[in-house]
Order: C-alpha cells, then sequence, then structure tokens
C-alpha cells in the first residue's frame, strides 16, 4: 500500500469519526456546534483533501438556473455557509450578491477573511424561531451538507428558508444521502410544502461520489418557489 492510499485510508478514519461527533442519533445542537468551533481552522482543508466538490457542484446547479448575463443581479443566500467554499464557487460562476447565514461565528470568520459574502447572519434555522430575515428577500438560497441525522438544521427549518424566497425563485441543496428515516422526515416537509403550493419540485437526484473518500453518495434537491 503506498503513501497516498494510507493518507486516504486516514482521511476516511478522520473524517467517520468527526461525523459521528457532529452527526450522530442524537448529537444535540449545541453539541454539534463545539464541534465546529474547534474544527474551524482545518474544517475546509480538510474537505479539499478529500476531493470534495460538492460546493462546486452547488453553484454549478444554481448557474444552470440563470442565464449568465443576469447572475449579477441575482440574490443568494447561503444558508449553513461555514467557511465560504459555496460562496467562493458561486464568485465562480459571476454571482456577485450573496450573503451567508450560519449559526457559528468562527467558521463564518474564516469566510469573512476571504470576502466571500456580502452580508454576515449569525444565526440558525430552527422552527421555533424565524430567522430576521424578511419574506421574499432573495432569488435563491442554497443549503449544502447542511442536514444530517441529528445536531444541524431540522427538517421542519425547511418552510422557514422557502418564507425567505422570492415567488419565482429557488431553494437548492445538497447533501449527502442521509439514512431513510431521516430522509423520510425531510421528504415529508418538502411534500406538504408542495401539497400546499408553497413550492413546486425541478429536479431530485440521487448521485455517487458526494466524497471520494467515504463513498458517500449525494442527493440533490431543486425546488421553485411559488
Amino acid at each position: 500500500m503506498d503513501t497516498t492510499e494510507k493518507q486516504k485510508l486516514k482521511l476516511r478514519e478522520t473524517l467517520l469519526e468527526m461525523r459521528e461527533q457532529f452527526e450522530g442519533n442524537n448529537i444535540t445542537y449545541s453539541k454539534s456546534q463545539k464541534c465546529y468551533d474547534t474544527l474551524a481552522e482545518t474544517y475546509e482543508e480538510m474537505l479539499l483533501n478529500a476531493n470534495a466538490r460538492t460546493h462546486e457542484i452547488t453553484a454549478e446547479i444554481v448557474a444552470d438556473l440563470y442565464p449568465s448575463d443576469v447572475r449579477n443581479k441575482v440574490k443568494i443566500l447561503d444558508v449553513g455557509a461555514g467557511t465560504g467554499m459555496v460562496g467562493s464557487a458561486l464568485h465562480g460562476q459571476r454571482f456577485k450578491h450573496i450573503d451567508a447565514l450560519d449559526p457559528n461565528p468562527n467558521m463564518l470568520e474564516k469566510a469573512k477573511l476571504q470576502n466571500r459574502y456580502e452580508t454576515y447572519f449569525i444565526e440558525s434555522v430552527n422552527p421555533e424561531e424565524s430567522s430576521s430575515i424578511k419574506n421574499g428577500t432573495y432569488d435563491a438560497v442554497t443549503m449544502c451538507g447542511t442536514l444530517a441525522e441529528s445536531g444541524h438544521i431540522p427538517p421542519e427549518a425547511i418552510k422557514d428558508i422557502v418564507r425567505i424566497v422570492k415567488t419565482g425563485g429557488y431553494m437548492v441543496i445538497v447533501n449527502r444521502l442521509l439514512k431513510e428515516e431521516t430522509l423520510n422526515d425531510i421528504e415529508a416537509v418538502m411534500n406538504s410544502l408542495e401539497a400546499d403550493k408553497k413550492m413546486i419540485k425541478v429536479n431530485r437526484k440521487v448521485w455517487p461520489g458526494y466524497n471520494e473518500v467515504t463513498g458517500d453518495f449525494g442527493i440533490t434537491w431543486v425546488y421553485r418557489v411559488l
């Protein structure tokens, strides 16, 4: 086994241990945030070492929704922005007006150092407390790797996320394919929003290669807000 393979195995072990700390069953929201506090400095480097492209995939999906000549006018909120990898990728697709929402100030500080967003909202998204952002503020919302088994954005919070998107705007979610029970909970909320004519599904896709090291599948949802 050469050095590269050994490094890959070690990184896989680290990522799976991190997932258990951040997302394992019954992990509380506050505990997951403490994990992000300690990981902020190395988080992005670790994902890039794993050849993660989810931030680029997210930006590519949004770019497909808007012709290049209008992208500089589109206003986007990146929910669960973290260190700003999606923001950077969106800039690479010629989007200019991108804001960040994340509850972890340490993670957002890394994004601020590289000027990846215009406005930074240090807020959580949860069913009990609506975001301070007004209804219909954004043309599009992105969520990349923000949904988990526990300790992260709960499925019911999607209702508040849809609220801040303009009529005709989009919600783009790129995530690791979660356990069936968790996935069912998420899609039950999405289906209820469709039934209430709050949004309509544009695309749902399951695909391999979400993370090259861990071998996870990914899932993409694209919705247009009504």
